[in-house]
């Protein structure tokens, strides 16, 4: 837990570090040798590959930078920026892609959601798997990123990706704000096969912390759902389950009801006793029409 608690702190530090420089002024101007002190946003319009070099130097000096250029250069200075630095062939520094990834990367994905933001999610994860995995961290708590996006980048992964990026989540702190707002992104990940025994109580802790919160949230309604109807492979209290549904109030609930029922009469029928304080055995069905 406490290993855990590090690493929202650091995350955090490097976020907050990343909002404060980009809080700096929008234009600079910069020296170089045999480089005209100019702004380093026209020396990027007009040839970026021609001062990639210049740009890498001064990006590990001036971490300021790359948020800067990710927000306020043109997209198709960055689209060609971004192909040669993920391009397997490229000589790009070890220190600036380590700068490129924590303070570029998620500063350009707060833009206006285009094509190029899938291409750079799906090209930097098979270019740079672990320094995007460490990023994708900081991708999930930042509510400042359309949903959408991580969406789309979702429904491109097979269920051992789906079930390895759910696992981030162990590492990380959602709160009420967060969680509600990467709701769509957890659904995807369960719904294409990453939910498994081992991300299962991940998924379900934040169901429960946050019922509350999320009562009147279609699409915690459509999570939860997911889970009643999946919920008989996993090691789940009945009347804790039934908590989470009476809680909710949008037009899942009925739905949530009636996967609850089917839950219970399976149990019924497999002669199965569930475990409460005390003992009891599996409530019937019937009962569970007062939730």
């Amino acid at each position: 837990m406490e290993a855990q608690q590090n690493n929202v702190t650091t995350n955090n530090s490097d976020v907050t570090m990343a909002e404060t420089a980009n809080q700096l002024v929008k234009q600079i101007t910069v020296p170089s040798e045999g480089v005209p002190e100019r702004s380093i946003f026209k020396l990027l319009e007009e040839d970026p590959l021609k001062h990639l070099d210049y740009i890498q130097t001064l990006g590990v000096q001036d971490k300021s930078l790359m948020p800067r250029l990710a927000s306020h250069a043109s997209g198709k200075a960055i689209e060609i920026i971004c192909e040669k630095i993920l391009h397997k062939r490229s000589n790009i520094k070890e220190d600036f892609l380590d700068v490129f990834y924590l303070f570029f990367f998620p500063y350009f994905l707060q833009r206006k959601y285009t094509w190029f933001c899938l291409h750079l999610l799906v090209k930097a994860s098979k270019a740079h798997p672990n320094r995007f995995q460490t990023t994708m961290k900081t991708l999930l708590v930042n509510t400042k990123i359309q949903s959408c996006i991580l969406q789309d980048y979702v429904q491109r992964l097979n269920e051992v990706e789906c079930a390895k990026m759910l696992q981030l989540y162990e590492e990380l702190y959602f709160n009420a704000e967060t969680f509600a707002h990467i709701l769509p992104v957890t659904y995807l990940l369960c719904k294409n096969g990453g939910m498994t025994d081992d991300t299962f109580p991940l998924i379900y802790s934040g169901l429960n912390r946050y019922r509350d919160f999320c009562a009147q949230n279609k699409n915690y309604g459509k999570l939860l759902l997911f889970v009643v109807q999946n919920v008989h492979e996993r090691n789940v209290r009945p009347k804790h389950l039934k908590k989470l549904i009476q809680a909710h109030r949008t037009i899942y609930k009925s739905l949530c009801r009636f996967a609850f029922v089917k839950f219970l009469l399976k149990l019924e029928n497999q002669q199965e006793e569930i475990y409460f304080e005390p003992l009891i055995t599996v409530p019937r069905p019937l009962d569970v029409l007062q939730i």
